[in-house]
């Protein structure tokens, strides 16, 4: 497939996705799609791709490999000769990968005023529930002394009944009963 103008280039994915601005998954998911070039190589541990590039013939090899970026981490540089297939489709994936960004920052500030205005309501109705028990606290409190005031004037009023005579005593209700019944 090489012609005197082009060169065939062969790299792992993880270089592909570096290149082209894509997650690992993403490319692959190309390949698998037809949309991206790749050759399939099989190993005892399973299968693995290789990314086609075709650069031009006169261009220079790429004289670093990319360093191994991790997942989490935004790719803060990118070798803009390194970057893209043909000068379009680099640009094209950042265009993209700007639209999904400004995208997602205006769906996080929605929801972060929406977050607010919640926390303004439910702080408006914790301030209404404290007040309430401290309301209902005091008039328990209220109560409370007033049941005393009651308990104690009924105290005062069942010691004023007239006593019992020294020496009465109830008798059990089987003998008032038994007296009842039989005569006794």
């Amino acid at each position: 497939m090489d012609t005197p103008s082009t060169r065939r280039e062969l790299v792992p994915v993880k270089e592909a996705a570096a290149r082209l601005g894509l997650s690992e998954s993403d490319v692959r998911r190309r390949i698998k799609a037809g949309t991206l070039p790749a050759e399939q190589f099989d190993r005892p541990q399973g299968t693995y791709y290789r990314v086609i590039f075709e650069t031009p013939a006169d261009a220079l090899p790429p004289t670093h490999k990319p360093s191994a970026m991790r997942q989490d981490q935004p790719a803060t540089h990118l070798d803009t000769s390194t970057t893209r297939l043909d000068g379009s489709s680099g640009i094209d994936a950042l265009a993209a990968l700007v639209t999904r960004l400004t995208e997602t920052v205006e769906r996080q500030a929605a929801t972060i005023a929406d977050l607010r205005e919640e926390r303004g309501t439910l702080q408006t109705r914790v301030e209404y529930t404290s007040a309430r028990a401290d309301a209902l606290t005091a008039e328990l409190e209220a109560l409370r002394a007033e049941n005393r005031a009651l308990l104690a004037r009924t105290a005062v009023i069942a010691s004023e009944s007239t006593p019992k005579p020294p020496g009465h005593r109830l008798e059990p209700w089987w003998r008032r009963w038994l007296a009842a019944a039989y005569g006794w």
